[in-house]
Formats: C-alpha cells, sequence, structure tokens
C-alpha cells in the first residue's frame, strides 16, 4: 500500500477500503454521527453499518477529536469526516474477516518506523487474509 507521496505504509487507505466494499457488494448506511464538546476539545464519533444482500451486518465506531496530532486547528467537518471512515474502514473489516498481521491501532511512532523499516524492502506486500 502506499500513501499519497508514494511512500509504502502498511495502512490500507480509504480507496482500498471502498474497492473491496465495492468487490464483495457491500452497501453502508450511516447510524448516528455525534458532536461531544469536552473542554476546548471537540470530538466527533460516528457509527456505521455494513450489510450485504445475504442480510450479514456489521456496525463500528470511528472516532476523532480535535487534540489528536495533526488535527489542531481543522475544520469540524474535516473531524466528523475522519470519524465517518474511520468507522466504515472497520466496520468493511470486520464483515469480510480482514485480518492484519500488523495491530490496526499502532501508536504514530511505530508507524513512522515502519515506514523507514519499508523503504528499505521494496519487496515488502502487508498480509491481508479474508476469511
Amino acid at each position: 500500500f502506499t500513501d499519497r507521496q508514494g511512500n509504502k505504509r502498511k495502512v490500507l487507505l480509504k480507496a482500498g477500503w471502498r474497492k473491496i466494499k465495492v468487490f464483495f457488494g457491500l452497501s453502508s448506511e450511516i447510524i448516528n454521527v455525534q458532536r461531544i464538546v469536552e473542554d476546548k476539545k471537540i470530538v466527533y464519533v460516528c457509527t456505521v453499518r455494513v450489510f450485504n444482500n445475504a442480510g450479514l451486518k456489521s456496525e463500528a465506531v470511528g472516532v476523532c477529536s480535535s487534540d489528536e496530532r495533526g488535527r489542531q486547528g481543522v475544520s469540524e467537518h474535516v473531524l466528523a469526516s475522519i470519524a465517518q471512515t474511520r468507522a466504515l474502514n472497520r466496520a468493511i473489516a470486520d464483515l469480510v474477516g480482514a485480518d492484519f498481521e500488523e495491530d490496526i491501532e499502532e501508536s504514530p511512532e511505530e508507524k513512522d518506523n515502519d515506514v523507514k523499516e519499508q523503504e528499505e524492502d521494496e519487496e515488502y506486500e502487508p498480509e491481508i487474509r479474508f476469511f
């Protein structure tokens, strides 16, 4: 997988999850979006449902906060959009049974180290298994 700058990463980006969604014939709906204000921090919580024609479904929650690294000063619609994307990606991954070798919830420092290691290894391909 690559990021917008062409660097290799262990993260499947939004477009990749959308392709998986289409490939498996999934549909989605937003169940709820909440805006929470805590002191000077704004948090968006989004709940999404993904389902197929056979009746299988998965719900997931995505959260984005204005105090996350790199999110200070961004407009609220960006925070809401990120929360929605996170929820949708998780719901799709759950429904199709995606199992990643790496931990989905890595810290930013671990991600930076992984990108550096991957740049050294040109043949890197993350393993995604579907069950």
